[in-house]
C-alpha cells in the first residue's frame, strides 16, 4: 500500500495494485475466481487499478514538487527562490547594425526588418524604426530572432532580407552581445546546490559563490595564482582571475571588490572602476567574460525498427540539454560521454560521433577547453545521418 515513511513516499504501481485487488477478491470468493483481463471481474479490477495508479502518480508528482532534486518547471523555479536565486530567462543576442541609404534618397527602415548572415543563416530583426538620410550610415539596434546563446561575429550581417526602398547596404561593425537560453532544470539545480552551500566568509570560495548568486549569472570560474611567478594562465603572482558569464558589470565589480583579500589584485581582460562606498576611493577591478566555443557534432547512426519517429529531434534536444548542464567554463568536451547521452534514445547503434570547433569535424577526439572558454552548441550545429 502507498504510504509516507521517514524515508519518503512509497508508491504502489499499477501491477501491484491489480495483484492486490485480485488477491483480496480470491480470499473472499476462492482461488477459482476468474480474474483474467478478458473477464468481467478482471475488467473492473483493471479500471479501478488504473484509476488508483493515476492518483498515486499525481500524489508522487506533488511530493516531488517540494524536492529540488526532482522538481521541474515552474515548481523548481519557485523552490530555488528560497535560496535567493531565480531561473535565468531567455535573453536575445543584441547587435548594432550600420544601415546605409543610397546617395539619391533616404531610407525608411521599419521595426522588425530582417538582416541575415549569408554564411550561417543567423537572422536578426531591427528593434526600432529609423530614417536614414540619403548617402549616410546610421546605427540601428537589432536582436536575434531566436533567443539563446547565438554568437554573432563582427562584419557578418550583410544581407538585407526584406529590403526597403533606398536601403542600400548593412553591416555590423562589432560582434553582438550574446544572449542566453532559458536556464534548464538541470543547470538550475546545479546553481541551486551552489547557493545552498554555506558561504565562505572570504577568499576565492566566497567570491565564486557571490558571483554565481548574481542575477542573470550563468557560469563562473575564479582562478588565483598563489605562486611567486606568472602561472601558465598568464596570471601574475598574488592575483585572482574572475571569469563571469551573464550578470551586470556593476554587480560583478562590486562582488569582486568585496571579496578580494587585502593585498590581492584582480586580473582579466576587462578593466572597470569600482567606487568604494566606504572609503569613496575609485578601485580598478579586472575580470573576464567567457569565450564561447561553438561546437559542431556530426552523428552517424544505424536506425533499427524501434527507433522513434522523432528520434533525431530527441537526440538533438538531449545533446543540447547535456551541454547546458555539463559544459561549464573550462570543462573539456569528452567524446565518450556524449555516447551515453545519445544512447538514452533507443532503437539505434552509433557508427561515429565526430565533434570539433569547426563546421566539419572528422575526429572522435576530446575537445580541450581553456579555463576562460565554454563549449556551446545548438540545433544548427548538430547533424544526424
Amino acid at each position: 500500500m502507498s504510504s509516507f515513511t521517514p524515508q519518503g513516499i512509497t508508491i504502489d504501481r499499477l501491477d501491484d495494485i491489480f495483484d492486490k485487488i485480485i488477491a483480496d477478491l480470491k480470499s473472499l470468493w476462492g482461488d477459482n475466481t476468474k480474474s483474467t483481463p478478458d473477464s468481467v471481474i478482471g475488467g473492473f479490477v483493471t479500471i479501478f487499478a488504473e484509476a488508483t495508479a493515476d492518483q498515486n502518480e499525481l500524489v508522487e508528482g506533488v511530493v516531488s514538487a517540494f524536492q529540488p532534486s526532482k522538481a521541474a518547471g515552474v515548481f523548481l523555479s519557485e523552490l530555488v527562490r528560497f535560496n535567493g536565486i531565480d531561473r535565468n530567462e531567455n535573453r536575445f543576442t543584441s547587435v548594432s547594425l550600420d544601415c546605409t541609404a543610397s546617395s539619391v534618397s533616404s531610407a525608411s527602415i521599419p521595426i522588425d526588418s530582417i538582416v541575415e548572415d549569408p554564411a550561417t543563416g543567423i537572422q536578426v530583426r531591427t528593434t526600432g524604426p529609423v530614417v536614414v538620410p540619403a548617402g549616410t550610415t546610421v546605427p540601428v539596434p537589432a536582436e536575434a530572432i531566436d533567443p539563446g546563446a547565438i554568437v554573432i561575429e563582427a562584419n557578418t550581417l550583410t544581407k538585407i532580407v526584406n529590403a526597403e526602398f533606398s536601403w542600400e547596404s548593412v553591416n555590423n561593425p562589432a560582434e553582438g552581445n550574446t544572449g542566453q537560453s532559458e536556464e534548464s532544470d538541470a543547470a538550475l539545480r546545479v546553481r541551486r546546490d551552489v547557493a545552498a552551500e554555506k558561504k565562505a566568509s572570504c577568499g576565492v570560495n566566497a567570491m565564486y559563490t557571490a558571483l554565481f548568486d548574481l542575477p542573470d549569472s550563468t557560469d563562473v570560474a575564479v582562478h588565483d595564482n598563489k605562486g611567486s611567478t606568472v602561472d601558465s594562465f598568464g596570471v601574475p603572482p598574488g592575483q585572482v582571475w574572475p571569469i563571469v558569464e551573464g550578470a551586470a558589470e556593476a554587480d560583478i565589480i562590486e562582488q569582486i571588490s568585496e571579496h578580494l583579500a587585502g593585498g590581492i589584485g584582480s586580473f582579466g581582460a576587462i578593466l572597470a572602476i569600482y567606487n568604494d562606498p566606504v572609503t569613496g576611493n575609485p578601485e580598478p577591478i579586472n575580470y573576464s567574460r567567457p569565450t564561447l566555443r561553438n561546437t559542431w557534432l556530426i552523428l552517424s547512426l544505424t536506425r533499427g525498427p524501434t527507433y522513434p519517429g522523432d528520434g533525431d529531434d530527441q537526440i538533438t534536444e538531449k545533446l543540447i540539454d547535456y551541454f547546458l548542464a555539463n559544459q561549464k567554463l573550462g570543462v573539456d568536451v569528452i567524446n565518450s560521454r556524449l555516447y551515453s547521452v545519445v544512447n538514452e534514445v533507443p532503437g539505434h547503434s552509433i557508427n561515429a560521433l565526430y565533434q570539433g570547433f569547426s563546421s566539419s569535424p572528422a575526429a572522435e577526439t576530446d575537445l580541450v577547453v581553456a579555463i576562460n572558454e565554454k563549449a556551446i552548441t545548438d540545433a544548427t550545429r548538430i547533424a544526424i545521418s
